[in-house]
């Protein structure tokens, strides 16, 4: 961190594409020692809100919402704080033994997509159907994370298959200019699987999101702070 400098200016992985504003940079400012409140927070952490709250605090430009950033810009501003204010070292304890990580090689896809006005993003299947579908956000996974956990939503079919349908109708917007969620729904719930499945295929491959291969298994949330110790204090001022 430059002497006296506050907050950096991040190139998001989406470039700023899945969103209307078009904005591909965020200002972040650094943690500082008053954030491990939120950081250790027992009651956040229970809740499930540590890194929204988190975020909320360190995204300096208000144009950006925490609960409304796609997954892959999420997860780079949360990594980023993470080496910033703690290093690149990442202990994982697993079979007796401690094995450590070096969280700058984590990777992001290259994102090379363009998203229309309101940031949807366009997709054509084998029988010509246009659809636009957007990157998902934190607010629409926490909603897709209760329905998996929801044994009713379930019945009635295959489990994986009616998760795949699930993430799909969540991101998909319109499809031939129809955005009626009903009819929506009902389209993606005809799909034959073979066409399901290629569809599946180009969302998750044509995402800003992070590169599996340099992930090590790390959930780039919560997980991220929990290998700091309490007393690995930060001593910034603020």
């Amino acid at each position: 961190m430059a002497e006296g400098k506050t907050f950096e200016t991040l190139t998001l992985p989406s470039r700023g594409e899945c969103y209307p504003h078009k904005k591909g940079t965020v200002d972040v400012a650094y943690l500082t020692a008053s954030d491990e409140n939120i950081i250790f927070s027992d009651k956040l952490r229970e809740e499930g809100r540590m890194t929204d709250v988190l975020l909320e605090r360190k995204i300096v430009d208000k144009t950006f919402t925490a609960s409304e950033l796609c997954t892959g810009d999420r997860e780079y501003i949360l990594l980023w704080l993470r080496i910033t204010g703690y290093g690149n070292e990442y202990h994982i304890h697993d079979f007796g033994g401690v094995a450590t990580i070096d969280l700058s090689d984590i990777k992001f896809k290259e994102f090379n997509y363009f998203g229309d006005t309101d940031g949807y993003f366009d997709y054509l299947t084998c029988r010509r159907d246009a659809v636009k579908y957007h990157l998902l956000t934190r607010s629409e996974e926490k909603t897709f994370t209760a329905l998996v956990a929801d044994p009713e939503h379930r019945k009635g079919e295959n489990e994986s298959m009616r998760l795949i349908k699930t993430l799909l109708s969540m991101a998909t917007v319109s499809v031939n200019g129809c955005d009626d969620r009903e009819k929506v729904e009902m389209w993606i719930d005809t799909l034959e699987e073979g066409e399901l499945m290629r569809y599946l295929s180009f969302f998750c491959n044509n995402n800003a999101g992070v590169d599996s291969h340099t992930s090590h298994g790390i959930e780039l949330g919560d997980e991220l702070f929990d290998d700091i110790k309490i007393n690995s204090r930060l001593f910034r001022e603020e």
